[in-house]
């Protein structure tokens, strides 16, 4: 994209930015797409708000995660040596809130993927590239 536009990130930045601040790409990725069709005087499909879509339901997830790891704890029960033994419904409740932490975040990521790259190949397409 960079190389089209002469404006953005580059591969290199891009790929550091990933590893140093990884939680940016997910936001600055759509805004870049966004910004291409924004320069040829269209409506942006996809902008930095895009991003949200991996950054909430992740959120979501482990909030999830959280509430069951929390019920857990209270459904525990002492035992004999004065510690907690976690009950067999609390262990299934926090393999329920893993579950359901992992399905939300991966969901948001491939809701994430297909828009920006949606917004990225129709773009593509307008200019004349075949594919």
């Amino acid at each position: 994209m960079q190389q089209h536009s002469h404006r953005g990130l580059g591969g290199g930045i891009a790929l550091l930015l990933t590893f140093v601040a990884g939680i940016a790409m997910p936001f600055v990725t759509p805004a870049e797409v966004g910004s291409l069709s924004t320069r040829r005087g269209e409506k942006a499909p996809v902008t930095g708000w895009t991003g949200l879509w991996v950054v909430l339901p992740a959120l979501a997830g482990y909030g999830g995660l959280i509430v069951a790891a929390i019920s857990a704890a209270v459904a525990s029960s002492p035992s004999t040596e004065g510690t907690r033994q976690i009950s067999s419904g609390a262990g299934a409740g926090i393999a329920v809130g893993a579950l359901f932490a992992v399905v939300v975040a991966v969901a948001g990521a491939v809701t994430w993927f297909v828009k920006t790259n949606g917004a990225l190949n129709r773009y593509w397409r307008s200019v004349g590239a075949q594919g």
